[in-house]
């Protein structure tokens, strides 16, 4: 979700990151987890204009359908929002026993058999629920992962923005016990860990806040032509590395499920190899879990400007 600097925005974050995230500590793992839920629910009760975005775009895709509630999505949309931006309070408790209870992994199988030909492997996945726990979760369980990312800068930020929300944040972030690579830097280390047989993780439908960093194709994607990256394509064509696709789902307020899907069945090895069919495949399964879980999705008030025309 994109918001705008404002003095209301400062004295929010001055609130959520001091005594809000002080009393978040305090409460059991699920209540924890539940006030972040309150958070958004909160948002989009006196949410107007940002509302109205979302609404917009939503209907595009969904309007008429009635297994799909606007309302109700857009609800859980402020509520995934304030979950993927706040879960890193709780970063201090997590553990293995705590990821093995609240976050667990289906589809570990793919993983080990996509490893076992040595030649490491992409995990590719989308602004889609609170994309940084895999991560984490795939780090404590001993893997070998890295995360290419975009990276916070204190660009257009407010004072207090830069000061207290991104300060923190990296202080949260660096107890990740795995590192997350600048997408807009040369990425070495990305070829050297896929030698190592090690993972790296991507996202497939590119930077969030309208950026659009590499090389971007048109793909159809919920019945419109959308921008997607190249760059996963091109890193498992040139390192022979396998790519599965990789979601988290929210089961409750307080547990999510990871899955990882089996590898793509297309040759990226081949130098002919037509970089677009690889973007299309992982477009077919990144939007069916989009189609099923719509309010996990992160870019719905930027959908537009994400259309090619």
């Amino acid at each position: 979700m994109v918001v705008r600097e404002s003095i209301a925005r400062d004295i929010l974050r001055l609130i959520i990151w001091y005594p809000f995230r002080w009393f978040i500590l305090i409460l059991p793992f699920p209540a924890a987890f539940y006030m972040l839920k309150v958070m958004g629910d909160t948002h989009y009760l006196f949410s107007r204009n940002k509302k109205r975005i979302i609404r917009e775009n939503l209907s595009m895709v969904f309007n008429g359908r009635d297994s799909f509630p606007l309302n109700r999505i857009l609800k859980m949309y402020f509520e995934n929002h304030y979950i993927d931006h706040l879960h890193i309070f709780l970063y201090p408790r997590f553990n293995k026993k705590t990821v093995e209870k609240y976050f667990p992994v289906h589809g570990l199988e793919n993983l080990n058999s996509a490893l076992s030909h040595g030649r490491g492997c992409i995990l590719l996945q989308g602004h889609f629920g609170p994309i940084q726990i895999p991560l984490f979760v795939l780090a404590l369980k001993g893997y070998n992962v890295k995360q290419i990312g975009y990276l916070w800068k204190p660009e257009n930020l407010s004072l207090v923005g830069e000061r207290v929300s991104l300060r923190l944040r990296a202080r949260y972030e660096s107890m990740i016990p795995a590192e997350i690579l600048s997408a807009k830097s040369f990425l070495r280390s990305a070829f050297e860990i896929l030698k190592d047989n090690g993972i790296i993780m991507m996202n497939g439908d590119g930077a969030a806040g309208k950026q659009f960093i590499g090389k971007h194709i048109p793909v159809r994607f919920l019945g419109k032509e959308v921008l997607f990256p190249v760059g996963a394509i091109n890193l498992a064509r040139r390192t022979r590395s396998p790519i599965l696709p990789l979601f988290i789902v929210r089961e409750s307020p307080w547990r999510f499920r990871i899955v990882i899907e089996k590898p793509s069945e297309l040759n990226y090895t081949r130098e002919e190899t037509d970089m677009g069919k690889g973007v299309e495949e992982f477009v077919r399964v990144f939007e069916g879990y989009v189609k099923r879980y719509p309010c996990h999705w992160h870019l719905w008030d930027e959908f537009k400007e994400r259309i090619f025309s």
